[in-house]
């Protein structure tokens, strides 16, 4: 090692120091960083402790490697961002190692791929001395929000198939197709706490159906109907006998949507004669609607056949007749 002696103190000291600052501006861009060498005095080499200061609103500075040739493995340093912009570290062939954010610290050095060969490493040390920043920490499932971690919900849109898995876990899930079947698989599931939002947007009327398969259920049944303008989330239970998908919240979204699924039937789309509110699961035609907004109608085949009101009961179909006030008692067959 090359030493030298100092003018203040007369220490023995290294030549080259242990650290060194940089300025990043539209005036000096970018640095590249060489290898202390003897006898070779200059600022721009790669010291053990780096602090960069980069000026706000420039976005283009970037601090590139040497040549990892001329120098040895393990060699390397740790770079703090002192300033307001994101760092771009490079290697020698302008790829990038990683990008800094601002008062965060990462530690760089030269390791070994599979075959033997140089590559730069990194890794994060974490916040300097202000504060954390979440751009930084965000990840999948968290997302930075004025300052601050929040929760971020990745969305997908399909419309041929859909294959539940690890990869979805916390995910939303958009259905724009026609009609599915979906397998729920928990040997495909090693997460704990999986959970998936889905929503079946089909614009076609397209219906899912959720089957789980290992013998496990959901909410208790063999499978599950999703019809369009419907949406739940779905949790796996592993720890239940059989193993077990629940829906939380199965509902409706969108303002012409209406209802959702039971055990006995299910709610249709827009509430009409043809659509009832309320309609039977073989019998997606029959059941009950309102007709006018003030009325309680039943329909059978998409045809209203019986209807209540203010007025009082209409009777409609091939036989129409009305029964007005005390004479509804003409239709329990007792007269007056």
């Amino acid at each position: 090692m090359t030493v030298f002696s100092s003018t203040i103190t007369n220490p023995i000291i290294p030549s080259t120091n242990n650290y060194i600052r940089i300025t990043l501006d539209a005036n000096n861009n970018n640095i590249i960083l060489t290898y202390p060498q003897s006898f070779i005095p200059r600022k721009d080499y790669m010291a053990p402790f780096i602090e960069v200061y980069v000026d706000t609103g420039f976005t283009s500075g970037t601090i590139r490697f040497d040549d990892t040739a001329l120098t040895s493995f393990g060699n390397g340093c740790i770079i703090s961002n002192i300033g307001a912009e994101d760092i771009n570290v490079e290697d020698y062939n302008a790829n990038l190692i990683v990008s800094i954010p601002p008062s965060m610290q990462y530690v760089l050095f030269i390791g070994q791929d599979a075959n033997g060969d140089a590559e730069w490493r990194s890794y994060q040390l974490g916040a300097g001395t202000s504060s954390a920043d979440a751009n930084a920490l965000a990840g999948y499932g968290l997302t930075a929000y004025i300052g601050k971690l929040s929760t971020s919900i990745l969305t997908e849109d399909f419309d041929i198939s859909v294959i539940i898995n690890n990869a979805v876990n916390g995910s939303l899930n958009n259905w724009t197709g026609s009609n599915v079947e979906i397998e729920l698989v928990p040997s495909d599931i090693t997460l704990e706490g999986f959970h998936f939002y889905f929503r079946n947007s089909s614009t076609t009327n397209g219906i899912v159906t959720f089957t789980p398969t290992e013998g496990s259920t959901i909410d208790g049944e063999s499978s599950l109907i999703m019809n369009a303008g419907q949406s739940s989330i779905i949790v796996y239970d592993a720890s239940s006998s059989p193993k077990a998908w629940k829906t939380v919240g199965l509902g409706i979204f969108g303002s012409s949507s209406g209802g959702r699924i039971t055990s006995t039937g299910f709610l249709a789309i827009n509430g009409s004669a043809t659509e009832p509110s309320y309609s039977f699961i073989d019998h997606p035609t029959t059941g009950f609607f309102t007709d006018t907004g003030s009325d309680v109608s039943f329909t059978s085949g998409g045809t209203k056949q019986l209807e209540f009101n203010s007025d009082g009961i209409n009777l409609e179909g091939t036989n129409t007749y009305r029964q007005n006030g005390d004479d509804i008692l003409y239709l329990f067959g007792i007269f007056p």
